[in-house]
């Protein structure tokens, strides 16, 4: 499992799994959060890799956005952790209905695949959270973990970002780094709106951005990235 250690306070990040979709787990002493918890299939895979890390229970379980790849597990970590579950709240709706809508392409080959995919952009992912879960983004985390979270739009409405220690950002879709070349996610719902998430992400002082699809992002990538599509102009 790959790990980051921020600079001030040592606050632990690591990716728990990197398959199709990645999860990361944020810690300081007995306080963890997990961010994002992945498709069903994988849910074995999580729970072992976070048993051989000794965790034993979450503060919280805290989504970027309310994709079926990113709260797949989100109702069984709930009741395996006691834990509540987090997502904006424009987003809320989707947890409680056990369904969410593929985004729309971005490039030719997506753009493509939605085209062909047509109505059947429906797609239902674990069981319908109860109605007691947490679902409004006003948690407060534990004062240990140093933890931001920043709304960033783009990918999709209610897309947030958690900045640790004002170092490490976990970004959720709001960029990907399958290659390090372009940090354009191929699927958007609002892509003229992501260089003013990307902007947001620059005024912190992170040196590195965790997407849930590839790579590590360091600063200087998401810089030349920003720049070029501020220099291209708009984005449709």
């Amino acid at each position: 499992m790959e790990r980051w250690t921020t600079c001030i306070n040592k606050i632990e990040v690591i990716k728990v799994l990197s398959m199709r979709s990645n999860c990361y787990l944020v810690r300081k002493d007995d306080d963890a959060v997990l961010i994002d918890t992945s498709v069903r299939r994988e849910a074995k895979w999580i729970l072992s890799r976070l048993k051989s890390s000794h965790v034993d229970k979450l503060h919280a379980i805290l989504l970027t956005h309310a994709h079926y790849d990113h709260l797949g597990n989100a109702h069984l970590f709930q009741e395996t952790f006691k834990s509540h579950v987090f997502v904006h709240s424009s987003e809320k709706q989707f947890l409680a209905e056990g369904y969410t809508y593929l985004p729309k392409g971005t490039m030719p080959h997506s753009k493509l695949m939605m085209a062909v995919a047509g109505k059947k952009r429906k797609v239902r992912h674990s069981a319908c959270l109860c109605d007691s879960i947490m679902t409004e983004l006003s948690y407060v985390p534990p004062e240990s973990l140093n933890l931001q979270i920043l709304h960033t739009p783009g990918h999709t409405l209610g897309s947030v970002s958690f900045v640790v220690d004002d170092n490490v950002a976990l970004v959720g879709d709001t960029m990907v780094n399958p290659f390090g070349i372009n940090i354009m996610p191929p699927f958007a719902n609002f892509p003229e709106q992501l260089p003013e998430s990307w902007e947001k992400l620059l005024k912190t002082n992170c040196q590195y951005f965790l997407p849930s699809h590839g790579n590590e992002i360091d600063r200087s990538l998401l810089e030349r990235c920003y720049r070029k599509i501020v220099k291209k102009g708009a984005i449709s």
